[in-house]
């Protein structure tokens, strides 16, 4: 079934996006949905052989041209024929409540816990809970990206000899500078180029207590000084290897850095762009057909 929708001419409006595919399509549909523009993806299992995908656009006077560009790339693929997708229009002033129907308590790890301001959750022994508004910002730890960045910090933070020093770029919603600070970071720097989600970042930080400990910066790596004892990068992949030399920068030597944001079948080629930079591979990890990897820097 296809949903048409007639296009308001309201201002400050979100297109969502609602797509269910054949499982065996998830890769090209979501690389094509980052790359119409949409700045996250809430990803959901349908049964045993569909995945349904939500995106956002906010480029309003493109709607209809973004909504026909996805259907022929849809129509393009063949055997993807026989998609659902349904579209609406979204008020910016309703953004939030639009998440609320899509985002419960998520368990990422052994110990961390995503959850929504507004869902009840028994927190269980040992469990470290995260809550999350994403505002206008993405990053609520449901795509796999984010818990694949997530599960690597609650693996990673108790091996440091001392409470390390942070920098998460691209922070978005906040979510990883906020779980390192729990996990026991000394202190960090969250930066990001969009003000939306710095602001989101900054009371996602109020949420969960956190009034020092995070300094929430307008920045690009390239405008960072000094060094850290890890790097945190869950960005598209054009936007990894464009920070990728910034990014070598920051890590001090023996340091950290855990990037992700590409998926399973780009492994060979992220892995060849940075670690000429000094970096040997520590760990990798797949999720869902996303990747990430640990790098440590040479002396």
């Amino acid at each position: 079934m296809m949903q048409k929708m007639a296009y308001s001419k309201k201002r400050k409006s979100w297109l969502e996006i609602r797509l269910e595919i054949p499982r065996s399509y998830t890769e090209l549909v979501s690389t094509f949905l980052f790359s119409q523009g949409s700045p996250g993806l809430i990803q959901e299992k349908i049964g045993k052989n569909k995945e349904r995908f939500i995106a956002y656009f906010s480029q309003e006077k493109t709607f209809q041209q973004k909504e026909n560009e996805i259907r022929s790339f849809l129509m393009d693929l063949g055997g993807c024929a026989s998609y659902n997708l349904e579209t609406r229009i979204i008020p910016e002033q309703n953004w939030g409540e639009s998440w609320k129907s899509n985002f419960k308590p998520l368990k990422v790890s052994s110990r961390l816990v995503v959850k929504p301001p507004w869902e009840k959750y028994r927190k269980h022994k040992g469990e470290i809970v995260l809550q999350i508004n994403p505002g206008m910002a993405f990053g609520t730890g449901t795509h796999q990206t984010t818990q694949i960045c997530l599960k690597f910090l609650d693996k990673l933070m108790p091996q440091f000899s001392r409470r390390p020093d942070v920098l998460d770029v691209g922070t978005g919603s906040g979510i990883l500078a906020i779980a390192a600070l729990k996990l026991g970071a000394k202190k960090i720097q969250a930066i990001d180029i969009d003000r939306s989600a710095l602001e989101a970042a900054k009371e996602n930080a109020k949420l969960n207590k956190i009034h020092r400990g995070i300094i929430f910066r307008l920045a690009s790596p390239e405008q960072v000084g000094g060094k850290f004892d890890l790097v945190v990068a869950n960005l598209l992949p054009q936007e990894l290897m464009a920070v990728k030399d910034s990014l070598a920068a920051r890590v001090k030597s023996q340091g950290t850095l855990i990037i992700s944001g590409f998926l399973q079948k780009q492994k060979k080629e992220i892995y060849g762009a940075f670690a000429p930079l000094g970096f040997h591979l520590r760990q990798e990890k797949e999720l869902n057909g996303w990747a990430g990897f640990v790098f440590k820097k040479d002396e």
